[in-house]
């Protein structure tokens, strides 16, 4: 116990002189002009999808985050110094919250894309110029639509074309559909062509794709619930026979070789988990 406690201090130690020294080093300085970005589009992905995320729910998940995962790594292995790897979880869950939301919000875009081409189609043929088809149809359309579609019209009254502004928006909330509707307009603004029916035929090849997303994930569903399972059996019956007979399970995590084991074996379960993971994805 000593000695590993002496030799974390030692490596957290070695860890902060080499952050401090990297932090001050003027790559550093160069690099951080390069991140700003990647600040800002967050926050305006998180505004284009009508997500709100305060500051204090985001403390409040590290904390729910960091506090599981030292009790999960506790239950799991009985030692406290193994239990406080399990903090680390603090910091990525917050992350994952977000990406979560994000991901949640998106899928709903998704689903309201149709009926909103279908209000667009409608304002078109009634005799409305494309501009103030999209400015109604974002004053109409529900929550996370309104966003995104606001998010357009605000891009297209500060100079960018049409077309630009659905381009941009569909890279902020990673939408394929809004990639190709953009592409439409273009192409119809360029051509003459029917907007109207392009918008029309859009959204009937949306909802047939979505009819087809539905039945594949109902079929996927099993799959990703076998790797689940298959991956937290294992550590399950190491919990479980950890409680009933203590001293049959002591040598996994009070000697060298059964640490190493269970980390080896964590390891390809993990691996095995992710590829099981990666052929149960499908990319549409």
């Amino acid at each position: 116990m000593e000695y590993f406690l002496i030799a974390v201090s030692i490596l957290a130690l070695y860890l902060g002189v080499a952050k401090r020294r990297e932090e001050s080093h003027w790559t550093t300085f160069r690099a951080r002009s390069n991140e700003a970005p990647k600040v800002v589009k967050e926050t305006e992905d998180l505004v284009t999808a009508g997500v709100v995320i305060t500051s204090a729910q985001k403390t409040a998940v590290s904390i729910a985050g960091a506090v599981l995962g030292f009790a999960a790594v506790y239950i799991l292995t009985g030692r406290p110094e193994f239990a406080l790897l399990g903090l680390v979880a603090g910091v990525f869950a917050p992350r994952k919250w977000v990406a979560w939301k994000l991901d949640g919000q998106r899928k709903l875009f998704e689903n309201q894309l149709e009926p909103v081409l279908n209000l667009l189609s409608s304002s078109l043929i009634a005799g409305g110029n494309v501009v103030q088809a999209w400015e109604q149809a974002a004053l109409t359309a529900p929550q996370p639509a309104k966003n995104v579609l606001e998010h357009v019209v605000k891009l297209t009254g500060s100079g960018h074309s049409l077309a630009r502004s659905l381009e941009i928006t569909g890279g902020l909330v990673k939408s394929h559909d809004m990639q190709i509707i953009a592409a439409a307009t273009t192409l119809c603004s360029q051509t003459g062509g029917d907007l109207a029916a392009v918008y029309y035929n859009i959204a009937d090849t949306i909802r047939d794709k979505q009819t087809f997303k539905a039945q594949v994930e109902a079929d996927m569903a099993q799959g990703n619930l076998s790797a689940n399972f298959l991956a937290m059996i294992p550590f399950g019956f190491v919990a479980l026979f950890r409680f009933l007979s203590p001293e049959y399970m002591a040598p996994l995590f009070n000697t060298a070789a059964g640490i190493v084991i269970f980390l080896v074996n964590t390891a390809l379960i993990l691996f095995g988990w992710l590829i099981i993971r990666g052929m149960t994805k499908v990319d549409y």
